[in-house]
């Protein structure tokens, strides 16, 4: 019951807009596999697919907040995008850093 509630207050944490048009990037992972580094925290497949389903619901409507945004998914990545493809993310921020400094 708490994981159901707590799951709806996070989906409604951020509606649609709310940031304006404030630039705003979300790297999501691509890589959903459910690998042996994952089992040892989720050992249920189906448990494991129904959360990243919500992860993957919490990112697009964190992408909606601005209407200046973009999801760009690092499909080489799983949860730590940032280590596992660091030029993507260095090359999302340099981008809209670009973009800031017309």
């Amino acid at each position: 019951m708490a994981e159901v509630q707590s799951r709806e207050l996070l989906m409604g944490a951020v509606s649609a807009g709310c940031l304006g048009r404030l630039p705003l990037r979300v790297v999501s992972r691509g890589n959903r596999s459910h690998g042996p580094k994952q089992q040892q925290f989720v050992p249920d497949q189906a448990l494991w697919h129904a959360q990243q389903e919500v992860w993957q619901r919490l990112q697009s409507q964190l992408a909606r907040a601005s209407t200046n945004s973009r999801q760009i998914p690092a499909l080489q990545s799983d949860h730590y995008v940032q280590f596992n493809e660091p030029e993507l993310v260095a090359s999302v921020v340099r981008d809209l850093w670009s973009e800031l400094n017309l």
